[in-house]
């Protein structure tokens, strides 16, 4: 079974449309190195290292390179395990799952984020969606789509430090404790992380997410991003795609500031910026924010619409292929031979509210 595809053509959007979505922290996790939730929520939160909360020279560069044979990254792979875990630690006995996730549908921000920026999009590797309905509540669940698989199994060894940079930078901006000592030797671990939990309200809907936060103001009052960029803020035909990405980011899970280190190809950085996360939208101006929540909420909504029709036992699975503005819906049922592995909800959330 199919249904009309969903145009995400900018073209197609009101320009005037402004989306001023309502947006709530209800929660926060701790995974530590063995992706164990902790009891204490905040354990593995970090706190930026005062002296970072401004615009500054490094007298002393931060080399991100170092370490890299000790970095643990994280495999992937969970899917929405994790925020499904929460959900079944914060429920209350004997309440239905509707009640506990007060949502119409769970996810995560870096889907919202995809769906949201890909009128923008389309060299990138396409999206791959699959959604599933439990107890009158949708999860939706990224996918791997091919371009991504063949991209990620050609990566090289200057894609693989690249992307420890980026970790490197966060952890080197920041330390787990208020006003602590950030040891340089302390290996990356991507398995620990700490994550907010958000309830928005997008189209008429109520979508829960998570969004694993970076590290948080001094005080601990406020969740910041930290970034990396070669060179200079908009260098690279790239990185209007790059700050959009981060302001979509930002903007759904509250962030007002953002931490950027400008770094040497190399690794070194010499220059950190602490920005209002606005100021980014200056390197792409001729993408329009508003476009992208439009192009949100609708696809919400028609995901909606579409699996108030289907059963628990059928599967909707949403794909945008690269270079292509639209995305198309396909059902598959119970018979279906792919359905096992598009089981994305976990045995223990149903046991808890069986």
């Amino acid at each position: 079974m199919s249904f009309e595809p969903l145009s995400v053509d900018p073209r197609k959007y009101n320009p005037d449309y402004e989306a001023r979505p309502d947006i709530s922290k209800v929660g926060e996790f701790s995974l530590d190195e063995n992706r164990t939730h902790l009891a204490n929520k905040r354990a593995s939160a970090r706190y930026l290292i005062r002296g970072y909360d401004h615009n500054r020279i490094l007298e002393s560069p931060l080399n991100l390179r170092d370490g890299y044979a000790t970095w643990v990254p994280n495999q992937r792979g969970e899917k929405l395990k994790q925020i499904q875990q929460w959900i079944i630690e914060e429920s209350k006995k004997g309440e239905s799952l509707r009640k506990a996730v007060n949502a119409d549908i769970v996810t995560s921000r870096g889907i919202l984020v995809s769906v949201g920026n890909s009128p923008y999009d389309l060299e990138g590797d396409g999206i791959k969606l699959v959604c599933r309905k439990y107890q009158d509540v949708i999860f939706i669940q990224d996918f791997d789509t091919d371009k991504k698989m063949a991209r990620e199994s050609n990566q090289s060894f200057e894609d693989r430090l690249a992307e420890y940079t980026g970790r490197k930078f966060q952890k080197s901006v920041s330390t787990a404790e208020p006003d602590g000592t950030y040891d340089p030797s302390e290996p990356v671990n991507d398995n620990v992380e700490f994550y907010a939990v958000f309830n928005a309200n997008l189209g008429g809907l109520n979508v829960l997410y998570r969004g694993q936060v970076n590290c948080l103001t001094p005080d601990g009052k406020e969740y910041l991003e930290a970034k990396t960029q070669v060179f200079r803020l908009g260098y690279g035909r790239y990185f209007p795609k790059k700050a959009l990405k981060w302001w979509m980011q930002s903007r759904l899970t509250t962030v007002d500031k953002i931490v950027v280190g400008i770094r040497e190809r190399i690794g070194i950085v010499n220059k950190v910026y602490y920005m209002d996360v606005d100021r980014v939208l200056e390197y792409c101006p001729n993408w329009d924010v508003n476009i992208c929540f439009a192009v949100l909420e609708t696809f919400l909504r028609t995901v909606h619409d579409i699996m108030q029709n289907l059963t628990e036992e059928e599967v909707l699975v949403v794909e945008r292929k690269p270079g292509n503005y639209e995305f198309n819906f396909n059902v598959l049922d119970e018979n279906d031979p792919s359905l096992e592995k598009y089981d994305i909800i976990e045995e223990d959330l149903k046991n808890r509210f069986d």
